[in-house]
């Protein structure tokens, strides 16, 4: 059976600690973006911390639920309806992991076709070799989420 990503995944799913932001915001401000994309963007707390930040930041789901939610733009990771050398900074916090493995490939292909020369892509995602996979097993918070289809290393 599919999950879905609906109302009860994001209550369940959608966090954004505020350390984590705080450090994507710096990050960003010390690389000189101003024009942000935050794929995957879920309810948009990550897109709405950053405009009240002063970037100029711009959400894109693909969840019909998540836009439904945040007012983001619904596009598909892998087809991302943006011109060439757009951003300044693409994000993906949270979202290679729930893609295929051809689909994160399309993704950071994407990616790099719209982001503006020297521009950042920033991911955050579970680490397959993290020690406390190793620990927990099958407890592992990458292993809690259904919906995580590929896992990567460093």
């Amino acid at each position: 059976m599919k999950k879905q990503y609906n109302k009860k995944y994001f209550s369940d799913h959608d966090s954004l600690p505020g350390y984590i932001a705080e450090e994507i915001a710096f990050i960003l401000k010390n690389n000189g973006a101003k024009k942000i994309l935050d794929v995957g963007s879920g309810t948009g707390k990550l897109t709405k911390f950053l405009k009240h930040k002063g970037f100029e930041a711009i959400g894109c789901d693909a969840s019909k639920e998540a836009t439904k939610i945040s007012g983001h733009i619904r596009a598909n990771a892998s087809k991302l309806p943006f011109k060439n050398e757009e951003f300044g900074a693409v994000l993906g916090v949270s979202l290679i992991e729930h893609l295929t493995q051809l689909e994160g490939e399309k993704f950071l292909a994407e990616s790099y076709r719209i982001l503006q020369k020297n521009g950042l892509i920033f991911l955050v995602t579970p680490n397959f070799n993290s020690p406390l996979r190793f620990l927990k097993g099958k407890a592992w918070f990458g292993y809690t989420d259904p919906t995580h289809k590929v896992f990567y290393t460093r």
